[in-house]
């Protein structure tokens, strides 16, 4: 955004787990100091997972909004993944929730198609997929869809080509076809 590099990452030097941000103006070679993310009426340990994305010159990050608190760490019968938008980069406004499920996920990876806005969420090692038909502000579930070789996954368009990068048994793995909803493994590691 504006010739900077916004790299989003979970910090947990302090207390309890935040988000915070660094940025580069010389193309990843330096980084300034860290910042704590603040988004709007969200605790610092409910904002984990990012996921940013640059949509009409703001920054909105997609992530896991952890239902856990230090004083009650018992599971949720709701899990969540939340949108929030921001100008600045470190400000964000207007969390809303994006997806939700009964099971435990984590980590949104979200990515624009030529038709529509799309969502990978770990499950473990499995995927969900969810699909998005109001410009990437709530996604849901393609039941269609079935993945079981990873998790924790990246989806990056490149050449045309959109290529998921996904933690699997053996190491971090790459598979092709998230645009189609059906991805096919390639070969190495």
């Amino acid at each position: 955004k504006g010739n900077k590099i916004y790299l989003y990452f979970v910090d947990a030097s302090y207390d309890e787990d935040q988000l915070s941000v660094v940025t580069s103006t010389d193309n990843g070679q330096t980084f300034s100091e860290k910042q704590k993310v603040k988004v709007q009426d969200t605790p610092t340990y409910a904002t984990v997972d990012p996921h940013p994305e640059l949509i009409s010159g703001k920054i909105r990050l997609y992530y896991f909004s952890n239902p856990m608190t230090p004083d009650n760490p018992k599971e949720p019968e709701v899990f969540r993944m939340y949108s929030a938008i921001s100008d600045d980069g470190v400000n964000f406004e207007n969390p809303q929730i994006a997806f939700e499920s009964s099971e435990i996920i984590t980590d949104p990876d979200v990515f624009q198609t030529d038709k529509d806005w799309r969502m990978f969420i770990s499950k473990g090692q499995d995927l969900v997929l969810a699909i998005s038909t109001d410009n990437g502000l709530t996604f849901q579930e393609d039941k269609s869809f079935s993945w079981n070789e990873g998790g924790v996954c990246d989806t990056i368009k490149m050449d045309g080509l959109y290529r998921t990068y996904f933690c699997g048994q053996g190491g971090i793995g790459s598979a092709v076809g998230a645009e189609n909803g059906k991805l096919t493994v390639e070969q190495g590691t």
